[in-house]
C-alpha cells in the first residue's frame, strides 16, 4: 500500500476527531472556540484534496472517504443545531437524501451533468458558519429555503442526467446486439447467390444439350432408317 495514500485520508480524519470536540463547546456554550473548530474543519477540507493531487495519490475510495467525512461532520453540526430549536428535523432529513443521492449516483456513473451537486458540501458549510456567526432568525429562514431549492436543483438535474445517461447505455447496447446479425445476413445473401447461379448454370447445361442432340447426324437420318428390317419393302408392296 501506498504510504503517500494515507496523508490525505489522515487530514480528512481530523473532521471526525473536530466533531466531538465542536459539540462539547457547542454544548458548553463557547461560539468563540465553535468557530474556530469549524475553521479548522473546513481547512481540511480544502487541503486534503490538493494534498492527493499533489502527491498523485487520488483515488475514487479517497473521494468516498472526503464525502463521508464531511457528511458526517455537517449532520453532526446541524442535529446540535436542530436540538436547539435554529432548524426543524426535516433539514436532516434533506441532507441525509442529498448526500446519499450524491454518493450512489457517482458510484452508477461519472459522466453525470450536475453543475450544483458538488457543491453541496461547500453550501452547507457556509450555513454552518452563518449560523455560528450569526444565529438570527433572518439566518435561519434564509438556510431553510435556499438550502432546499439548491438541493431540488441538484436532485432533479442529477437525476434527468442520470436518466438521459441510461437510456444512452440502452441505445449502446441494442446497437451491439445487432452488430453479429450482419454477417448472419451476408451469409443468407451469398447462399442465395450461390444457388441462383448453380441454377442459372444447369438450365444453361440443360440446354446445351438439347441443343447438341438436335444438331446431331442421328437426328438429321430419314425415320425409314430407323425402321426394323423388312418394314420398308412390306410397306412398298402394300402401296
Amino acid at each position: 500500500m501506498n504510504k503517500k495514500a494515507l496523508a490525505p485520508s489522515g487530514i480528512s480524519s481530523l473532521r471526525l476527531v473536530a466533531l466531538p470536540i465542536f459539540l462539547y463547546f457547542y454544548t458548553a456554550g463557547n461560539p468563540l472556540a465553535c468557530i474556530l473548530l469549524f475553521g479548522f474543519a473546513q481547512a481540511t477540507d480544502l487541503i486534503d484534496g490538493h494534498i492527493a493531487r499533489k502527491l498523485h495519490v487520488a483515488s475514487k475510495a479517497g473521494a468516498y472517504f472526503d464525502a463521508v467525512t464531511d457528511f458526517t461532520f455537517i449532520i453532526g453540526i446541524f442535529t446540535a443545531f436542530t436540538l436547539s430549536g435554529y432548524y426543524p428535523a426535516w433539514i436532516l432529513v434533506l441532507i441525509a437524501a442529498s448526500f446519499a443521492q450524491f454518493i450512489l449516483s457517482s458510484r452508477i456513473t461519472k459522466k453525470l451533468y450536475d453543475p450544483l451537486g458538488k457543491y453541496i458540501g461547500s453550501v452547507l458549510y457556509i450555513a454552518i458558519g452563518l449560523t455560528l456567526l450569526s444565529p438570527t432568525p433572518i439566518i435561519f429562514t434564509l438556510v431553510e429555503v435556499a438550502f432546499p431549492l439548491f438541493a431540488l436543483t441538484s436532485f432533479v438535474t442529477r437525476t434527468v442526467s442520470l436518466a438521459a445517461n441510461y437510456r444512452q447505455t440502452l441505445l449502446l447496447r441494442k446497437s451491439k446486439q445487432q452488430i453479429p446479425a450482419a454477417p448472419v445476413y451476408n451469409c443468407i445473401t451469398q447462399l442465395c447467390l450461390l444457388a441462383y447461379f448453380l441454377v442459372l448454370a444447369l438450365s444453361r447445361s440443360t440446354a446445351d444439350k438439347q441443343t447438341a442432340a438436335t444438331n446431331s447426324p442421328t437426328a438429321n437420318t430419314p425415320i425409314a432408317n430407323e425402321l426394323p428390317p423388312g418394314y420398308c419393302s412390306f410397306a412398298s408392296q402394300t402401296a
